[in-house]
């Protein structure tokens, strides 16, 4: 398949500045939570959900706070979803009442209604058996709740930035961080870790504001976070976004052309060399076999589930979260084209 590149804007320094107050035109503003009344009361026990979704949107993102409306039963969420269009996202479990996940999100889409729909499950064998048995094409994505409230700030954070990232790298360079993972119990632990990141790193760039609203307009420009789970997809965002991806994170063994390989991450890890240099990639596994290999190809190396894993990840110096700004197009545009021309002699 093809693919649109995405290349960087030419906009002076005042243009630019402007720009960043209209970057991340769809933000989440209210969640309809489907889960019966005992998954809700779980939700509510285990984290807090609602303070919590307020303390992080305040420090991740000073300008809403997204609202978080119950229903009991997928037939209630499908009637509430087409007469109220403030809703857009729906957060389901897998089965609510007479309905799946897939059943609804199908529904979804059939209304004709651009509403994302994302499935989190509190089962992980629930889940296998539920892919196993029904389509999941019109669902989002699917996370697995492990008893860490900040799943639904990832799940927030990746919605935004999988509905924002065309628009905010084409008109204002924002950077992005690739994570290529296909383990949904490993990336609903790993994607939380890497926004608390963010959220930390954002606080800091919010300290460097000079008012109020030029630190609303820099936390616009944080970086997005695009997850995806097999080669061709990787692959394809690889060539798309490549002048604007700062770094890889990437699993070594995930499905391509619809087989389990274990030459997947070093085969992207490769073209991503080819394409653009200078761009860290990370592998990361469980099978620590794979670092001799790893290290010996120029390629950094993480162990999954290590209890020091941010903190191995803070290390590799060359991955750093940058922040767009509003400088003079040229620099940018000189560093990219120095890039290009790296790229090409050593494709």
């Amino acid at each position: 398949m093809s693919s649109i590149r995405i290349t960087a804007p030419i906009l002076d320094a005042e243009e630019r500045f402007e720009g960043f107050e209209n970057l991340m035109p769809f933000k989440v503003q209210n969640i309809l939570l489907v889960s019966s009344l005992y998954d809700s009361f779980i939700l509510r026990e285990d984290g807090r959900l609602n303070e919590l979704l307020i303390d992080e949107s305040l420090e991740l993102n000073l300008q809403q706070i997204p609202g978080i409306t119950h229903v009991s039963s997928c037939a209630e969420a499908l009637d509430l979803a087409k007469s109220n269009p403030q809703f857009n996202l729906i957060v389901t479990n897998l089965v609510v009442g007479d309905m799946t996940a897939a059943q609804l999100a199908h529904e979804v889409r059939g209304a004709g209604l651009d509403v994302p729909v994302v499935v989190l499950a509190y089962d992980y064998r629930e889940i296998k058996n539920f892919i196993a048995r029904n389509s999941v094409t019109d669902i989002e994505r699917i996370f697995l709740w492990q008893g860490n409230a900040r799943i639904l700030i990832a799940i927030v954070k990746y919605v935004e930035d999988k509905r924002n990232v065309l628009h905010d790298t084409r008109a204002m360079g924002v950077p992005l961080l690739l994570v290529v993972e296909d383990n949904i119990r490993y990336y609903s632990s790993f994607l939380p870790v890497i926004y608390t990141e963010l959220i930390k790193q954002s606080r800091r760039v919010i300290q460097e504001g000079i008012n109020v609203a030029h630190k609303l307009v820099r936390m616009q420009a944080r970086p997005k976070i695009l997850l995806c789970s097999n080669f061709e997809e990787a692959s394809q965002l690889v060539q798309q976004f490549r002048d604007y991806i700062f770094g890889v994170v990437s699993d070594v063994e995930f499905p391509w052309e619809g087989k389990l390989s274990p030459e997947a991450g070093f085969e992207l890890a490769r073209m991503v060399r080819s394409l653009t240099p200078d761009v860290p990639v990370v592998l990361q596994t469980s099978r620590t076999e794979f670092r001799p290999r790893a290290h010996a190809e120029g390629y950094s190396f993480l162990r999954k589930r290590s209890p020091t894993l941010l903190k191995d990840l803070r290390r590799i110096r060359r991955l750093r979260f940058p922040n767009a700004r509003p400088e003079r197009s040229g620099t940018r545009e000189g560093s990219k084209r120095t890039r290009r021309e790296a790229a090409e002699r050593t494709g």
